[in-house]
């Protein structure tokens, strides 16, 4: 069955996708609570000066010592905001939701090529076109994610950064596109209700 490979590549790449994006988010946990430290060390004082009515040992501060107390407190909830959205939130909304839907989307166009009564080839293409495709965009967003928020590194090659970008938002998409067309089009030609043998 030539799905089969499909079926077999989705579960592994969701199983992948699901514990590397628990890893990812584990190790740029860090970061996070590095500003979620300063910013209750900030707020806290201010909470601390307001309920002291706003006095710092028995002496009354002056308006510029609570702006700047006030000024530190908002910069470090900014700062955990930010960090919180752009490290967390985007690994979980590009690679891990991108490798998690591309995964699934491979297991149902393996069991559906089951169905099909179309030429080996054309099956072939189908298949390998989802695979390669979901390698292309998730499994690039995955190794650039990793890169850039795990290992700290970015691709100091502009021609290896604009491979990676190219093949992440080009070859990838194009060929997952493709497999639905090409998909649409055996299932005009030969979809059964019933597994097709041979």
């Amino acid at each position: 069955m030539i799905g089969k490979k499909n079926i077999v590549f989705g579960l592994v790449f969701f199983i992948f996708t699901a514990s590397l994006g628990i890893m990812m988010v584990n190790n740029i946990n860090g970061d996070v609570k590095n500003q979620n430290d300063l910013r209750k060390t900030h707020v806290g004082e201010l909470k601390t000066l307001k309920i002291d009515n706003y006095e710092k040992d028995l002496d009354k501060l002056s308006a510029a010592d609570i702006a700047k107390a006030s000024v530190d407190g908002v910069i470090a909830l900014n700062n955990y905001i930010i960090t919180r959205q752009e490290k967390v939130n985007d690994i979980k909304a590009q690679p891990h939701a991108h490798g998690n839907l591309e995964s699934l989307l491979n297991i149902v166009i393996g069991i559906l090529l089951g169905f099909l009564a179309v030429s080996r080839l054309f099956k072939q293409l189908i298949s390998w076109a989802f695979i390669l495709g979901t390698l292309l965009h998730s499994g690039m967003m995955f190794l650039s994610t990793v890169m850039l928020h795990v290992f700290e590194m970015t691709p100091d090659s502009v021609v290896l950064s604009a491979v990676m970008s190219l093949l992440e938002t080009g070859a990838g998409p194009v060929l997952i596109l493709l497999g639905l067309l090409l998909t649409a089009v055996a299932s005009i030609m030969g979809f059964r209700s019933e597994i097709v043998q041979g």
